[in-house]
C-alpha cells in the first residue's frame, strides 16, 4: 500500500509539474481554465496556508486524488444505476429524453456545458435524486460518539462507533411512504423537503459538516453524461442481466450492468 501511494503521488505530481511548466510559458490569457488549474490557483492564493513547498505540493496532490479518484468511481456508479433504472422504466427514459430535446432545441450535444440549461432539466433532476435514494453509491456512513447521548430510547456511550446503513434509511416507509421501495421520481417534484417526512434522513452525500464537498460537482457530471447518452441512445435491460447489488465499499453490481443500447433515430438535427 505504501508503494502504491508513493507511485500514485508521483504520477499526480508529474501532471501538476507539467501544468506549472505550461503556465510559466504562457501569458495569463492562454492558461487553462479546467479543474486542475482552479486547484493550483486556489492553493496559491490562499493566504491562510502557512506550509512549506513540500507540504503545499502534498496538499495539491491530496486534493487531486480526492476529486479525480474518490469522485470518479462514485459518479460512474451513480450513472450506471440511473441508466439501469431508466432501462427498467422506459416511460421515464422517454420523459427525460423529451426534456433534453426541448431544453437544448436543435443544438449540438456539445452545448451541454450550458449551466443555465442544465439547471432547467427538472425531470432528469428528479430521476437522479430517486436513483441516489434507491441505489446511491455510498452505502454506509460512520460516526463516532464524542459524548454520551440519548438517541430515541437508547443511551449511546462515548467512544461508540455508529454505522448508518443508508440503503435501508432511504427505503424507510415511515419516511418515504408505503411506496418507498418503488422507483417514483415524481416524489421529488417539489424538492427533497416534500419528498420525505424527514428530509434530513435523505443523505446520499452525507449531512452537516461531513457532507461531500463534491456534491454539486457530481450532480452536474451526472446531468452532462446522462444528457449526452440519452440524447443519442436508448437503453433496455439485457436478458443476460443479473440483478445483484453488493457492498464493496460502494454499492456495486456484482455481475455488472448489461444493457441493450440502440441509436435514437429521431435525434434533432
Amino acid at each position: 500500500m505504501w508503494r502504491l501511494k508513493k507511485e500514485v503521488d508521483m504520477l499526480v505530481m508529474n501532471i501538476i509539474h507539467d501544468r506549472e511548466v505550461q503556465n510559466k510559458n504562457k501569458n495569463i490569457n492562454e492558461k487553462q481554465t479546467d479543474l486542475l488549474q482552479k486547484i493550483l490557483e486556489g492553493v496559491a492564493s490562499d493566504t491562510t496556508l502557512n506550509a512549506s513547498e513540500h507540504n503545499m505540493n502534498q496538499l495539491i496532490v491530496d486534493l487531486c486524488k480526492n476529486i479525480y479518484f474518490a469522485g470518479s468511481e462514485t459518479t460512474a456508479l451513480a450513472v450506471t444505476w440511473t441508466l439501469l433504472l431508466l432501462a427498467v422504466h422506459p416511460e421515464w427514459q422517454q420523459r427525460v429524453r423529451s426534456e433534453i430535446y426541448d431544453t437544448f432545441d436543435n443544438n449540438s450535444p456539445h452545448s451541454f456545458h450550458d449551466m443555465s440549461k442544465l439547471q432547467n432539466l427538472k425531470v432528469l433532476t428528479m430521476v437522479i435524486q430517486e436513483s441516489l435514494r434507491l441505489y446511491g453509491p455510498a452505502v454506509m456512513t460512520p460516526r463516532e460518539v464524542l459524548a454520551e447521548m440519548k438517541l430515541g430510547e437508547f443511551v449511546i456511550p462515548k467512544g461508540i462507533y455508529m454505522w448508518l446503513f443508508l440503503t435501508l434509511l432511504h427505503r424507510d416507509t415511515d419516511n418515504c411512504g408505503p411506496d418507498a421501495t418503488k422507483f417514483k421520481p415524481e416524489r421529488f417534484a417539489n424538492g427533497v423537503s416534500a419528498a420525505c417526512k424527514y428530509p434530513q434522513a435523505y443523505i446520499p452525500f452525507g449531512l452537516g459538516s461531513r457532507i461531500c464537498p463534491g456534491q454539486n460537482f457530481a450532480i452536474v457530471e451526472m446531468k452532462v453524461v446522462l444528457s449526452l447518452l440519452l440524447y443519442n441512445f436508448s437503453f433496455n435491460v439485457s436478458p443476460n442481466y443479473r440483478h445483484c447489488p453488493v457492498y464493496n465499499m460502494l454499492l456495486m453490481p456484482k455481475y455488472g450492468v448489461r444493457l441493450l443500447v440502440s441509436k435514437v433515430l429521431n435525434t434533432p438535427k
